[in-house]
């Protein structure tokens, strides 16, 4: 009770400062996100005036509480902190029944390190908390500075551990017995045997950090060794920073460059190869707590035979 109290006064005093009105013509969603697409390729021009759009929506845009926590993801990803947070109010004002503007209100002041208001904000958005995204914004929100990335990404592999979880070059059979947890390493899972490859991009792009060349070269040659007929199937996933409809696009354009890496250098049919983006659908949890290393990951899967 004390805690959903703390959360209607903290409303009615933003309420003072911002009055949320209707959403105009102006506030177009799309906009933003064509923006963030081509920024994510590299575009320096789109990256500016994404951070001039969000400024823009902030202003115009007081009663879309979507449109005012990307914004905030925009401000946050320029380091500007300040503008991040009044986003972010703006969004809790537009939606009481949020927990998310609070939590992430929680992770500046931490940055900041204003305990008093990282509490207050911590209280306010665990007092809303009704789903997984709400839990897993909270636990960001409330772990250490230095705890933040969680433990190392998925261990290096070599061409001869991926082939042999992924059966390459033998019959795919799905077996009795199939794990709910696709956490680790290797793992058996509904659709197939599965590998979780720690293949690193550039913050925001589809282009690989040199670590992630290296593992994408050892996947390559362990396919090179897949029988006609082997089914694989790509999967490019996200940790939860940032807009939820970027990360599902971002997710799915590097796990498409890494199926197109493994059709034009290592000769791969391409009739056995498919790819899909699960952006933030499935983070890495590690004691209810989200392994953002972790959940930026590539996961590959040789499918059942039929």
């Amino acid at each position: 009770m004390k805690s959903r109290f703390v959360v209607l006064v903290l409303l009615s005093s933003f309420a003072v400062l911002h009055h949320p009105a209707a959403a105009t013509a102006s506030c177009n969603p799309e906009a933003m996100e064509r923006l963030q697409a081509e920024a994510a390729g590299g575009d320096v021009q789109a990256a500016s005036k994404l951070v001039a759009l969000a400024e823009q929506y902030v202003e115009e845009c007081p009663g879309d509480a979507d449109l005012l926590l990307a914004c905030g993801d925009v401000f946050e990803n320029e380091n500007r902190l300040e503008a991040a947070s009044d986003a972010y109010r703006r969004a809790a004002s537009a939606d009481s029944d949020l927990a998310v503007p609070w939590a992430r209100l929680a992770n500046i002041a931490r940055q900041q390190d204003d305990l008093e208001a990282w509490e207050l904000y911590l209280d306010s958005a665990r007092a809303l908390e009704t789903s997984d995204l709400d839990r897993v914004e909270i636990a960001r929100a409330a772990k250490e500075p230095a705890d933040s990335e969680g433990s190392a990404s998925y261990a290096f592999k070599s061409a001869d551990q991926i082939g042999d979880g992924l059966r390459v070059g033998s019959k795919s059979i799905r077996p009795k017995a199939i794990s709910k947890d696709s956490r680790g390493d290797y793992f058996v899972g509904s659709k197939g045997f599965g590998v979780n490859l720690g293949i690193l991009f550039e913050v925001s792009e589809t282009s690989l950090m040199p670590e992630g060349s290296r593992q994408l070269e050892q996947l390559g040659r362990a396919l090179e060794r897949a029988a006609s007929g082997e089914k694989y199937l790509i999967e490019g996933h996200s940790s939860s920073e940032g807009d939820e409809g970027f990360n599902e696009r971002l997710s799915t354009r590097r796990a498409e460059a890494i199926a197109d890496v493994l059709v034009r250098e290592y000769g791969i049919d391409p009739t056995q190869i498919e790819f899909v983006g699960r952006g933030t659908e499935f983070p890495i949890l590690e004691g209810g707590v989200e392994n953002r290393s972790k959940s930026r990951r590539v996961t590959v899967l040789r499918l059942y035979d039929e």
